[in-house]
């Protein structure tokens, strides 16, 4: 049943289901998992003598005048009233409410829900609701052709559901760390009676959310880790390379660079990451990086994240792994197609070592000989599905990410 078409919920015909499905709503599950945005706290009743300017608040009051009903034109109208609680008086108006004259009783007492305004020395509502009971009301996140009550009344429908929600969590973990039930924390985080269930209830959810999460990332990272990566093991190059640098190395950078070639000596995929700020010498590792492959036999891709960084990467390069043997190859949307296609060739053949370029490096023309090692600069400008493309052009290469600003999206990748 949780797996059921939204449109199997009571009251969703066939162009509600178009509108919940705008939303991402495709199933009952979707919809229990649909959280508010915010809250109305409709429990507190204030006396009108103790309301402030801006305040949104509930009143209970009965009415001082008939509900008088006026038309400014044709199609365009106002209600007004004034209520009082014995405290003070408030000035309410509606706008095209005409039902409201029919049905409203003067001698009635009723809850008015709403912003209360100071206006020249008397408290104004505008258009206020009228509440049954006071209550804690969610409001969600809609679009057009879907309304506050109705998404609440949808949400009541499938909350029953929930019951037979299977609980993720044992007894004995619920119990340490003091969670409810997942029926509890839906019921309550949709509809809560109070602020402290609702507490209760968030804490519930946020622990299960961060809990798959990490999951997630583990299993990611078993299923990365059983992948068969080339073992990419030439370091006899890379001490020679070192002493012709016209600067010595930092202890980071020769810390790092130690930690990479360890890594990518195994046969098991590595994805790692190189947080340093501008000028800190990143583009020195991945350059000893890539060096260390390409005299293990592989190819090297390094995708930069628009034409100019490109640029500079390949001149940098170039200018470095010039006594190398090392042939570098320049790919971006602004070459010629007769320039792209000598590139395509050349990757394909091998006879290209390292290329340097853009999105342009995860076109389908671009073909690889035997891809070890992928350098993305800046990975979080790119989509994840760039960054995977690009990996896929190789049979499990390794993976280094060079970043001066790491966000949650990169550093989820390598945890």
């Amino acid at each position: 049943m949780l797996f059921n078409e939204i449109g199997d919920v009571k009251g969703i015909g066939p162009q509600r289901k178009k509108v919940f499905n705008k939303l991402g709503i495709q199933t009952v599950y979707d919809m229990l998992y649909y959280f508010p945005r915010n809250y109305e706290d409709r429990t507190i009743i204030k006396k009108i003598s103790d309301i402030s300017d801006g305040e949104k608040i509930c009143i209970k009051a009965t009415a001082c005048t008939a509900l008088k009903a006026r038309y400014i034109r044709r199609g365009m109208s106002y209600q007004k009233v004034s209520v009082t609680d014995g405290s003070g008086i408030v000035f309410i108006t509606w706008f095209n409410q005409n039902w409201l004259v029919k049905s409203f009783n003067k001698s009635a007492e009723y809850i008015y829900y709403g912003k209360v305004y100071s206006r020249n020395g008397r408290l104004e509502m505008s258009s206020p609701l009228i509440v049954k009971d006071n209550k804690i009301e969610p409001i969600y996140s809609l679009t057009s052709g879907i309304t506050q009550n109705l998404f609440r009344q949808t949400m009541a429908n499938c909350i029953d559901y929930a019951k037979n929600m299977p609980e993720i969590f044992s007894d004995s973990l619920r119990e340490h760390y003091k969670l409810c039930g997942i029926y509890y924390a839906l019921k309550n985080i949709h509809f809560p009676e109070n602020f402290e269930k609702f507490k209760f209830a968030r804490t519930r959810l946020a622990f299960e959310e961060l809990f798959l999460l990490q999951l997630g990332l583990r299993l990611t990272k078993q299923h990365r880790q059983s992948q068969n990566a080339t073992p990419l093991g030439e370091t006899q190059t890379i001490s020679s390379f070192i002493k012709t640098l016209p600067f010595p190395l930092t202890q980071a950078q020769k810390r790092v660079i130690d930690e990479i070639l360890s890594d990518i000596k195994k046969p098991r995929v590595m994805n790692r990451l190189v947080q340093g700020d501008v000028g800190s010498g990143k583009t020195v590792v991945a350059a000893i990086a890539m060096l260390a492959a390409v005299k293990s036999g592989a190819q090297c891709a390094m995708m930069a994240p628009t034409e100019i960084i490109a640029n500079q990467h390949y001149q940098s390069k170039t200018s470095s792994l010039s006594n190398m043997a090392v042939n570098i190859a320049l790919l971006t949307g602004s070459l010629s197609a007769k320039q792209k296609q000598k590139v395509y060739d050349d990757i394909k053949s091998g006879s290209t070592d390292i290329v340097i370029g853009t999105h342009a490096l995860i076109q389908k023309g671009v073909v690889f000989n035997n891809l070890c090692l992928v350098v993305t600069d800046e990975q979080h400008r790119f989509g994840v599905k760039q960054r995977y493309d690009l990996t896929q052009k190789g049979n499990a290469p390794h993976h280094l990410i060079m970043t001066a600003t790491p966000i949650p999206r990169t550093l989820s990748f390598v945890l």
